[in-house]
């Protein structure tokens, strides 16, 4: 956004991670290198069911969800510095994650970590962060025709937002274990 507040969209693009140190250059050559924010969505899943600690490093400001859970707010001018808060997660689930971050003077970057018992302290891995997409079927089954008592092979792509939960269906009826 080309402003602090939000309401003037200037790019949109997806991030692997949150992981930048502009110096004094802006996120995209479209736009000035003061006053502006960044607002990344997502999901996040962890690795292991524990409490999690999440890490903003940011100069300037950075608010930070997961879950529905506000756990940094410091929407303040700041050199780089770093704030945190903790939330449980249950492993393999996938939780709604927001950071805002505000660019007000001077150098720019934004961070974004965590750490659990078992996860040492990094920027949260590409392969954990996922766009928020619904589950959609990209690729439907081919239709097919087979004699009697052999088998048939059929395939589907389908995207959005780990994990995914497959059933497979004849008839509109679920096919028992076929979950795969």
């Amino acid at each position: 956004f080309d402003n602090l507040d939000f309401t003037n969209p200037k790019l949109s693009r997806t991030d692997a991670t949150i992981n930048f140190n502009w110096g004094t250059d802006a996120p995209h050559s479209s736009m000035a290198n003061t006053t502006y924010s960044v607002r990344w969505t997502g999901q996040v899943q962890p690795r292991y069911s524990q409490t999690y600690t999440f890490y903003t490093k940011t100069d300037d400001g950075a608010r930070l969800w997961v879950n529905g859970v506000l756990l940094v707010d410091k929407w303040v001018d700041q050199s780089a510095t770093e704030w945190s808060g903790t939330i449980d997660l249950v492993a393999g689930e996938s939780y709604a994650i927001q950071m805002d971050y505000y660019q007000q003077t001077g150098p720019a970057s934004a961070v974004l970590s965590w750490s659990s018992a078992s996860t040492a302290k990094a920027v949260i891995p590409q392969t954990q962060l996922y766009v928020t997409s619904p589950p959609a079927i990209a690729v439907q089954p081919q239709s097919q025709t087979i004699t009697a008592g052999y088998n048939a092979t059929f395939s589907v792509t389908a995207g959005g937002a780990p994990p995914l939960h497959y059933q497979w269906q004849k008839n509109s009826v679920d096919l028992a274990g076929a979950t795969s």
